[in-house]
């Protein structure tokens, strides 16, 4: 069974939540990495709907005039992600939308991962997003290559009912991931599909990340402590200065 994420607080006008193949009357397959082939997607070189990027800029961006509808909507929701406003990151999409996270097999609605948003830039309050390409193989559906999301870790990270983690400071990314987005007819986004090809992405990735990293500093704490006990039994004045100076925030 999959973690099906919830969540009881409420959104602006988010109804019961159905299976992405309702809203938009197909959904991609769950192993996307196959289907990018330069045979059976628009390219550049080719009058294309594919938009190299080596990275993607923080903040408005305009957005190609020539770009699909579907297309439009992606960046625009790209960009109001990297703007953190969480409003219009809601307003692009479906209020039936949901998000497959396929490693970590997280399959959320939208109004869980409409909150799911808020925790990540509560907790990664620099946190942005790029790819390194951007393709429709078929009218409707947008690819993200090597897409990424990254920040540093200085709020409290919470994931559903997991215990909330302390901030560590520490940079926080994604693996580079495919991104499978799904838009309707009216330009909102009703599936997304995120293959990180084995490695850990999304919310809960970003979880296991930070609290990777408190591991981390509470061995070198622990590490810590044995030197400034060893030192204490031979020059009890250096174990003290020891003890004030190498101290890692936990």
């Amino acid at each position: 069974m999959g973690n099906k994420v919830s969540s009881d607080a409420s959104l602006p006008s988010t109804a019961s939540v159905s299976d992405c193949s309702s809203s938009t009357g197909s959904q991609p397959e769950k192993n996307t990495r196959k289907s990018s082939s330069r045979n059976n997607t628009t390219s550049r070189r080719s009058n294309t709907t594919s938009r190299r990027s080596k990275k993607f800029v923080p903040g408005p961006s305009p957005v190609p005039k020539d770009a699909s509808p579907a297309m439009q909507t992606v960046l625009k929701w790209i960009d109001a992600k990297n703007r953190h406003d969480i409003m219009q990151v809601y307003c692009f999409c479906h209020e039936d939308a949901k998000f497959h996270f396929l490693e970590t097999d997280v399959h959320m609605p939208m109004q869980a991962f409409f909150h799911a948003m808020v925790d990540a830039f509560t907790s990664l309050p620099d946190m942005s997003f790029s790819y390194q390409d951007i393709q429709e193989p078929v009218p409707g559906v947008i690819r993200l290559i090597d897409y990424v999301g990254a920040g540093h870790h200085k709020g409290n990270m919470a994931f559903g009912d997991k215990p909330v983690l302390a901030p560590t400071g520490k940079l926080l990314a994604d693996a580079p991931c495919e991104m499978t987005i799904t838009v309707n007819g009216d330009n909102k986004i009703t599936c997304c599909v995120v293959d990180a090809k084995g490695q850990l992405a999304g919310p809960l990735g970003f979880y296991a990340k930070a609290q990777r990293e408190i591991e981390k500093i509470a061995a070198k704490n622990k590490s810590l402590e044995k030197d400034v006990a060893a030192e204490a039994k031979k020059n009890p004045k250096k174990a003290a200065g020891i003890a004030s100076v190498a101290t890692v925030p936990g």
